[in-house]
């Protein structure tokens, strides 16, 4: 099996020609899985429905990812790298300046309402009967919640040790995450929008009741 960090860092020297093109395969591999996964769900995906998403042969899918729990690893760790790009865990200059309203808005945009998060949750949801995926999943989300839980509670002007600041982000998560799959499980009598608006306020709130200086929206 190939190294499969290279997709995830950034090595500290530049890569050769052949290392390059390994990382690009990776990449469209793990991009084809996410895609596939979404769409079809854990139960249907197979190489094959990868390998002509992603517009390359099996054996070079194998080559780079010999198992099936190889790739959904892969795929998972891409997903989680790519969000970090996104606002607001990208905007290292954002300390103390994160309302409330503003982080449930970011990541209901950038994580939770993507189909990318479709995927995250197949394969969630596919771990919890298959012991050796679950444990690579739960360490892999470790290490990105770790460094994504300080990074937020920094940026909203908070003691990232601080236990209450870790819970409310949370159950921050808890909500926004009930919410997408709320819209496979109901009638679309309640929308999304209201829901989150609703659940805005309550955050706010909360915010305002256990620390002194909360984060307000503007």
């Amino acid at each position: 099996m190939k190294d499969q960090t290279l997709i995830m860092t950034q090595t500290p020297r530049p890569l050769s020609k052949q290392e390059a093109k390994s990382v690009d395969m990776q990449r469209r591999v793990c991009a084809a899985t996410v895609s596939v996964l979404a769409e079809v769900g854990y139960e249907r995906v197979s190489t094959k429905l990868i390998s002509e998403r992603g517009k390359m042969s099996r054996g070079a899918l194998n080559y780079h990812f010999p198992t099936k729990n190889d790739l959904f690893v892969a795929a998972y760790e891409y997903v989680l790298a790519e969000w970090e790009k996104e606002w607001p865990f990208c905007d290292l200059d954002a300390q103390g300046s994160l309302t409330t309203e503003a982080l449930i808005d970011a990541l209901w945009t950038e994580l939770f309402s993507k189909s990318t998060y479709l995927a995250i949750l197949e394969l969630m949801l596919a771990a919890r009967l298959d012991p050796d995926l679950g444990t690579r999943l739960r360490a892999a989300l470790a290490r990105w919640s770790k460094k994504r839980d300080r990074r937020t509670i920094q940026m909203m002007g908070l003691d990232p040790d601080d236990e209450m600041a870790s819970k409310l982000l949370r159950l921050n998560l808890c909500m926004l995450r009930g919410i997408c799959v709320n819209r496979f499980c109901a009638d679309g009598t309640y929308a999304e929008e209201p829901l989150i608006e609703i659940w805005k306020d309550i955050l706010a709130r909360e915010m305002k009741t256990h620390f002194a200086t909360p984060v307000e929206s503007p």
